[in-house]
């Protein structure tokens, strides 16, 4: 196969593990031909995976991890963006954080965070004031574990 000055993006997904089009174009800055027809820039979340808003915690073992891999535990968590931000103490996220790889005992305590909204909730319509407890979290698991 010839090479070309033009590349088709692909990424892998880190839910899944399958590589996908990304719908995006490289260039090579001095027109040399360099790129295979489709080049493999890392990873990301699949269309498939990607829910607006939403920012996908990857659980991690990190006694496990190093620089060049992280150890996957299989859990996936999704949070709204702004959740997000709150609990980790972060100004923002880019717009273009899709993931972000997270220790397991953060997961834990996410999960925890969970629990104690819903009987908060719960708590609330009981009582019959018609208010939800607060809204802490909003973390939800995939179930993959």
């Amino acid at each position: 196969m010839s090479k070309s000055y033009v590349t088709m993006i692909r990424r892998t997904c880190v839910v899944c593990d399958k590589e996908y089009d990304t719908n995006e174009l490289a260039l090579d800055k001095r027109l040399r031909d360099t790129f295979e027809r489709y080049t493999n820039m890392g990873l990301g979340v699949c269309p498939d995976h990607m829910k607006d808003g939403y920012v996908v915690l990857i659980g991690i073992e990190p006694d496990k991890s190093n620089n060049d891999s992280v150890w996957r535990t299989g859990e996936t968590v999704y949070i709204k963006r702004e959740a997000f931000t709150k609990i980790f103490k972060q100004s923002s996220l880019d717009k273009h954080e899709e993931f972000k790889f997270i220790d397991t005992k953060a997961i834990r305590k996410l999960e925890e965070m969970e629990v104690q909204r819903e009987r908060s909730e719960h708590a609330g319509e009981q009582s019959g004031d018609g208010q939800a407890g607060s809204n802490s979290c909003d973390a939800g698991t995939d179930g993959q574990k």
